[in-house]
């Protein structure tokens, strides 16, 4: 069973935890952004006074972290080079949503 396999029946079987909620107050502080790249979107406004602005954040995982996460996964399974080779080439592939996802994955089941 490759990787890919374990970890979809994995979720399968443990299933998602619910989401956080969303915060719908109209006051923003440094405090209340949550970590990773934070974009800042412009919106057009009529006035000083309605002027905001709106944060997008994007989770960024390197892809040295990722596979250095992965080969953990690989030594715990005893994989040859040829499996480790596929899932290096996996993994780059990964958007990177899932790249940070798959990495959550990787840090609670194989810890360092």
């Amino acid at each position: 069973m490759s990787w890919l396999a374990r970890a979809k029946a994995h979720f399968q079987t443990n299933g998602q935890c619910p989401t956080d909620r969303t915060d719908e107050s109209q006051v923003s502080s440094v405090l209340a952004v949550p970590s990773g790249g934070v974009y800042e979107i412009q919106h057009e406004v009529s006035s000083v006074s309605s002027a905001g602005a709106a944060y997008v954040t994007e989770k960024n995982v390197s892809p040295e972290e990722l596979l250095e996460a992965a080969m953990r996964a690989c030594d715990f399974h005893g994989d040859n080079s040829a499996a480790r080779e596929q899932m290096r080439r996996e993994c780059l592939e990964l958007s990177t949503t899932v790249r940070a996802d798959l990495l959550e994955y990787f840090h609670r089941m194989y810890p360092s």
